[in-house]
């Protein structure tokens, strides 16, 4: 759920079918609710994508776990390739990831996202 909620954020923005992994991110957040977890990993990769110019389009997610303090954490990867401007036509711009209308539900034994993205 992850995976397909990080690359739904980027879809949003550009067709990210032919983007190739050419660098990859490590990222490791840690949160106090799983809300906040799935907020922090869209806001992380939309960081990334600001700060570094990397339009990702993978996106593998190694684990998600409730820790011992009862935080939860992501440890996973993403990548992508620099933007270039004269190959990546962007539809929009996803500027920051609300709690409006966050929705983080388990579904037999699948998990279920729905977050809002402001453009």
């Amino acid at each position: 759920a992850f995976e397909n909620v990080a690359m739904a954020t980027m879809n949003v923005m550009i067709d990210t079918t032919p983007i190739k992994g050419l660098i990859t991110k490590h990222v490791e957040l840690e949160s106090s609710s799983l809300d906040d977890l799935v907020v922090d990993w869209l806001s992380e990769i939309l960081f990334l994508f600001e700060v570094e110019e990397i339009v990702f389009g993978n996106f593998k997610v190694e684990s998600v776990s409730q820790q011992e303090d009862n935080k939860y954490k992501i440890v996973g990867e993403v990548a992508g390739e620099p933007i270039d401007p004269s190959t990546h036509k962007f539809n929009t711009h996803a500027k920051a990831v609300t709690y409006n209308g966050l929705q983080v539900t388990k579904e037999n034994s699948y998990w279920v996202l729905q977050v809002t993205i402001d453009t």
